[in-house]
């Protein structure tokens, strides 16, 4: 996939809304293509990880309590969709399993990879600033 694909898939994320094309290809130039298969699991709670996840292809299905006693499933994620975005800011744990639902083909970035783009271009960061505080808001307001 070139650089100008994946900057066009890294443009419908939310979290990125108002960078630059420039911004996406220097995102795009570090970020990686996965292929997941049915039934694989992607990403487990509670455990700690650093990517964030844009889907290609395919689709996968995000749950709670997987395996477990209360399991319940929290949505699916399709092309052109992300998820784990948070990891990309904060290196937490997940909260929730995600597991491939079909052959899925993701866009992978890393959280080092991309702390190392803010520390070159600041910029960027400042652009994420007015999504990040929009969310926290609208968590706020749930509570």
């Amino acid at each position: 996939m070139r650089t100008r694909e994946v900057a066009r898939l890294l443009s419908k994320i939310p979290l990125f809304e108002g960078m630059s094309g420039d911004d996406f290809r220097c995102i795009a130039r570090f970020a990686r293509r996965v292929r997941y298969f049915p039934g694989q699991v992607i990403i487990r709670e509670g455990e700690i990880d650093d990517r964030l996840f844009v889907v290609i292809s395919g689709e996968v299905k995000a749950v709670k309590d997987y395996m477990g006693i209360n399991e319940r499933a929290l949505g699916f994620v399709g092309p052109g969709m992300c998820f784990g975005e948070m990891a990309l800011l904060d290196n937490y744990e997940r909260t929730a399993t995600v597991i491939a639902n079909l052959e899925t083909e993701c866009l992978e970035v890393r959280h080092p990879d991309f702390m190392e783009l803010l520390k070159s271009q600041p910029g960027i960061a400042v652009k994420m600033l007015p999504i990040l505080a929009s969310r926290l808001r609208k968590a706020q307001e749930l509570l």
